[in-house]
């Protein structure tokens, strides 16, 4: 799905296969099943200790697996044993509570995050019957992204069917597989983690491995059903991503955010400044670096803000200005247009670069004298073109790393 990029979704998706895997490892019997093995416990606890700061995926696996440990380390030996084993969760919690207080907190308590995301939580007013209805309409998203299939109803049928497989022949397996997804209701439900497409790509690791246990414990005909059932919706979802190869393009969201920053900073002269829009902030200090000076520009409707006097104050002192318009830098429409008459009114632009479909990469010198952007001749082309502005005027502010 990010053919340009190796996204965080990919650490997500490790940790969430590798500490449900490492739960079952650390619970596998010896040939004395009343025996605890300590130290594949404190491996576990360790793998997901560390794991948390690189994923946080890991961090939502983690206490459905910690449950699996306990429950089933309490039926083979006992409550005393079991409180022992947990006893190296303590360093799970103090890594928690130094991640939360170092970076979480502002991921949870974000406003921008809340607003975007807030379809993908039950309503806050709902009653129980509202939420457990919101809960149901989740199955067919949930199944399409990130299963990867529209064969919703077969998906959620041979996965569970799966779990109830692991449960009968391998217990601390079983648990493992049916906690991992229901945890993910359990943290929307409080509002905690988005229960919606990419952010749920954590517990379909889950998911997958109890489909295809569906086809690794065929013993009855139900069984074979079920068996044929999933490989049905294995091919569905096999051929839906072979599609997608196909015919996306070679951009996500018709953008490249990596070949944008890079083309200017092959360009970059020393006094030179970064600006892009808020969304296009991460790109550039991801792939620019934090130690880069960066400026946001920000657009506002006409009124007492465009006749402020500090609206270009952050480019005094400037000699170049490296300018990438990314993510969301054209709505409204014309927005890219006027970002860049704005820097025209300052200087000469020097160089241009479409990026993908609707990325834009300029730099302009403000040592020169203004020149009208749309006259110049670049090696894309003239650049040029009718097209409506939107009404008001772009301001310029300096941005920290957020």
């Amino acid at each position: 799905f990010f053919p340009l990029e190796a996204k965080h979704y990919s650490g997500d998706t490790l940790f969430g296969l590798l500490l449900p895997v490492l739960a079952v490892w650390a619970l596998e019997p010896p040939t004395d099943a009343t025996v605890i093995r300590s130290r594949r416990m404190l491996a576990w606890w360790l793998a997901a200790t560390i794991g948390h700061w690189l994923a946080y995926g890991s961090l939502f696996v983690a206490p459905a697996c910690a449950v699996a440990l306990l429950v089933v380390t309490w039926q083979r030996a006992g409550a005393r044993t079991a409180m022992l084993a947990m006893l190296p969760g303590f360093l799970l919690v103090a890594s928690f509570g130094a991640h939360y207080w170092l970076s979480m907190q502002f991921t949870l308590h974000n406003k921008g995050l809340q607003d975007y995301w807030w379809h993908a939580f039950p309503p806050a007013e709902a009653g129980v019957t509202q939420t457990l209805a919101w809960f149901g309409s989740r199955f067919p998203a949930l199944a399409r992204n990130p299963g990867g299939t529209r064969l919703w109803a077969a998906f959620w049928i041979a996965a569970i069917a799966g779990m109830a497989l692991a449960f009968r022949h391998h217990r601390a397996l079983g648990l493992v597989l049916v906690s991992v997804p229901i945890s993910a209701f359990v943290f929307a439900g409080f509002g905690l983690v988005p229960l919606e497409e990419r952010l749920s790509l954590w517990m379909l690791p889950s998911l997958y491995i109890a489909m295809a246990i569906t086809v690794d414990r065929v013993r009855t005909a139900a069984a074979m059903a079920v068996a044929v059932v999933t490989v049905i919706v294995s091919v569905d979802i096999a051929r839906a991503g072979v599609q997608e190869l196909r015919l996306r393009p070679r951009s996500n969201h018709n953008l490249d955010d990596r070949a944008g920053v890079r083309f200017l900073m092959t360009q970059r002269q020393p006094g030179d400044v970064l600006v892009t829009m808020r969304m296009g902030l991460p790109a550039v200090w991801w792939y620019a670096g934090a130690d880069v000076p960066a400026l946001e520009a920000r657009h506002h409707v006409p009124g007492s803000e465009c006749r402020a006097s500090d609206l270009a104050t952050a480019l005094n002192g400037k000699t170049r200005v490296a300018l990438y318009l990314g993510f969301a830098s054209d709505v409204p429409e014309g927005l890219q247009k006027l970002v860049l008459d704005t820097l025209s009114s300052r200087g000469t632009m020097t160089a241009y670069k479409r990026v993908a479909e609707e990325g834009v990469a300029a730099v302009f010198d403000l040592r020169e004298p203004p020149v009208p952007w749309g006259t110049l001749v670049t090696p894309e082309g003239t650049v040029a073109g009718p097209v409506v502005r939107p009404p008001g005027c772009i301001g310029f502010f300096q941005q920290t790393r957020w």
